[in-house]
């Protein structure tokens, strides 16, 4: 597979110096700590009483293809998963006890999935199965070595993009459908930014993040826009963006989206914006230098970040107000770079004692 420094660039579109190891660099940072996600886990009423800041007019909707709001879950959570470099460790909820694997780990919205990256290949595998036999559970998916993956909203596709030898694409995304294992390709045009593809709220488009302006060493972002599965580009959503990826990045109602500028590769830090989903605005942000790692509660976000002693903590940020209102030590050490984290409801014993 060709290398993404070595793809030629069409004359009229010259990248800065060093880009091609810029997005690489932020690509294997990503593939490092993007095992990331956080299941829904706080009952809100029916209603969903939103605060003020995040019922700015809806306007003209920008996603009309979105479901229906679902019902969210309920409860305290616990860390299902938690990384480290290349290694994933599992929680068994029986033992409650986590089991080290020797490569990345992504559970599906239910958890009872996963999709594991195995030094760029795609696999798939039965949670429990996974956490009895390992390696040999996996089922290897034919698509080329890349990033990702991710979970669709719905939990019934995986997404993984890779580079191509194309010089007219930056990158394809390659939708994979676990009933079946078929397999949709969709080339990342040239003049779209990003190692990877998240999912739209639907299941079926994406959300790319478009190249900005470039400086000598540097591309700004531009705006999320989004990218049928026929590489057909659509609506761009406000303001500068961030990358999405995976069912964790939209709240309960899947009505507001979390986005990460957290990797970008600019001059200055960029703050993550949340959008309205239907409206394609701006209702608030993530501070800049933050890992935003999904949602908590429809007005509640996850960054992850630092303890006193430098281990890795889960912050859970009112994006209404901005304060931090807890803070979680996470399993392992300093070391730890993504934590997916799961509602607690079922388990017992040393499991459930886990949960916060």
């Amino acid at each position: 597979m060709m290398h993404l420094r070595d793809v030629p660039f069409p004359a009229d579109l010259v990248p800065p110096p060093g880009l091609a190891d810029t997005v690489l660099d932020t690509a294997r940072w990503r593939r490092r700590t993007r095992a990331v996600a956080i299941a829904a886990a706080v009952a809100v009423t029916a209603a969903l009483a939103v605060p003020a800041l995040l019922l700015r007019g809806p306007g003209t909707p920008m996603d009309p293809g979105a479901p229906a709001p679902g019902a969210p879950g309920g409860g305290p959570q616990v860390a299902h998963v938690y990384t480290r470099e290349e290694r994933s460790s599992i929680l068994d909820p029986a033992l409650g006890k986590y089991r080290e694997l020797p490569f990345t780990v992504v559970l599906s919205p239910d958890l009872t999935r996963a999709a594991v990256n195995d030094n760029g290949r795609l696999g798939l595998a039965d949670r429990a199965a996974l956490l009895d036999r390992g390696r040999d559970a996996v089922e290897w998916v034919d698509v080329p070595a890349g990033n990702g993956p991710s979970w669709s909203p719905d939990g019934t596709a995986v997404l993984w993009t890779s580079i191509e030898k194309d010089p007219t694409v930056h990158f394809t995304a390659h939708r994979v459908d676990v009933a079946d294992r078929h397999v949709t390709n969709t080339p990342v045009p040239l003049d779209l930014l990003g190692a990877t593809v998240g999912w739209a709220a639907d299941s079926r488009r994406y959300l790319v993040l478009v190249r900005g302006t470039q400086t000598d060493n540097t591309v700004e972002p531009g705006p999320l826009q989004y990218l049928s599965p026929d590489g057909t580009p659509g609506a761009r959503l406000d303001g500068t963006g961030g990358s999405v990826e995976g069912a964790t990045c939209y709240s309960p109602s899947r009505r507001y989206v979390l986005t990460d500028a957290s990797t970008i590769m600019s001059a200055q830090p960029h703050a993550s914006p949340v959008y309205d989903a239907m409206s394609g605005k701006v209702v608030a942000t993530v501070p800049p230098r933050s890992t935003p790692v999904g949602w908590y509660d429809e007005t509640t976000v996850a960054v992850l970040g630092r303890g006193a002693d430098r281990n890795a903590v889960i912050e859970l940020l009112d994006i209404t107000t901005g304060a931090v209102s807890r803070s979680v030590r996470l399993p392992g050490s300093a070391d730890v770079t993504a934590v997916q984290l799961g509602p607690s409801a079922g388990l017992t014993g040393a499991a459930a004692e886990l949960s916060f």
